[in-house]
């Protein structure tokens, strides 16, 4: 696989957990863990190791902030509508 589109929805997201779950993706179609290892071990409390997939090549197209729109409505809105 020369390479893939992952689109991931959340609200908060821990250092690295991105790329964790990647790696654990690429070590599942890589025949290295079998499909269940995705729920039984990445997102379940039961640990594990999990291969952090390497920074290179990911790439954060978007965020998002709705929701810390609606809780701080006091605050200007986060957009990056002038980057773009």
């Amino acid at each position: 696989i020369e390479w893939v589109r992952v689109t991931l929805h959340g609200q908060s997201f821990m250092q690295y957990q991105i790329r964790k779950m990647i790696g654990a993706a690429v070590m599942v179609m890589s025949g290295l863990a079998p499909p269940a290892y995705i729920d039984e071990y990445v997102f379940s409390a039961r640990r594990a190791h999990v291969p952090t997939a390497p920074g290179v090549g990911l790439l954060l197209d978007r965020c998002f902030f709705e929701i810390f729109h609606k809780k701080h409505q006091d605050r200007d809105p986060i957009t990056f509508d002038k980057i773009t």
